[in-house]
This record gives structure tokens, sequence and C-alpha cells, in this order.
């Protein structure tokens, strides 16, 4: 079981990044995890666009193991209507966490490689 249970909602279309054209929006978010210093993790990515980028991330070889789950299906109205219901969203996550520290990321991120070990050193001392 790992330590701590990462979670990204995402709703965002797939796209370059303004001036890097060849870069998934997606992108440097998972490649900052992938060199964090703490390595007992897993990622949980809530997807108001599953399964359309199922595949484009399936072609990464990741250190660290995704979990990748569509909306909960009382969801569907708010999706529909182009809401994504970002909160419905973090609880579909919980739903699959299995770390003991739950943390929650935004999509078009990048963290310094010590960022979840500051979270996890963060949590351990009682804050």
């Amino acid at each position: 079981m790992p330590e701590i249970s990462v979670i990204l909602s995402t709703a965002r279309d797939d796209y370059s990044i303004i001036g890097c054209p060849d870069l998934h929006v997606l992108a440097p978010t998972l490649m900052s995890l992938e060199y964090q210093k703490f390595k007992d993790f897993e990622l949980i990515i809530v997807d108001a666009l599953y399964p359309k980028r199922k595949e484009w991330i399936e072609t990464f070889d990741f250190s660290y193991p995704i979990k990748y789950v569509p909306p909960h299906p009382n969801h569907s109205f708010w999706i529909k209507h182009k809401r994504w219901n970002v909160a419905g969203m973090l609880n579909t996550a919980l739903l699959y966490a299995e770390g003991e520290l739950v943390v929650r990321i935004d999509d078009a991120s990048e963290f310094d490689d010590d960022f979840l070990l500051k979270m996890w050193e963060g949590y351990q001392s009682g804050f």
C-alpha cells in the first residue's frame, strides 16, 4: 500500500502548452511526479474526458502506479452540460485512494523533486 495517494482531477481538452507545441498539457505534471525523491505514492487520475485520453497515458512507462478512472456515473448530468464537478471528481478519487496521506494536485502543474517528500515530512511531524 502506498504512503501517499496523489489525486488529479481533470477536464482539460488535449492541447499543447503555449510556446511548447510538442508538449501535452498533462506531460509536465506526470513527468515531475516521475522525478520525485519520495517514491512511495500512487497517482489517481479522475478524467471527465475518460476514456479519450486513456491510450495517451498508457503510452508512458512511469515508475509509479496510475489509477485512471472515469468520473462517477452520477456526475454525467454535469459533464453533459460542460460543468466538470471537480468536488465530485475528488470524491470519486477518494474511493480509489489507498495511501495514508492524500495530496490533491492540479493539471498543467510542475513540482520540485522534493514536493511529495515535504508533504510526507510535514504530515509525519503532525502538521
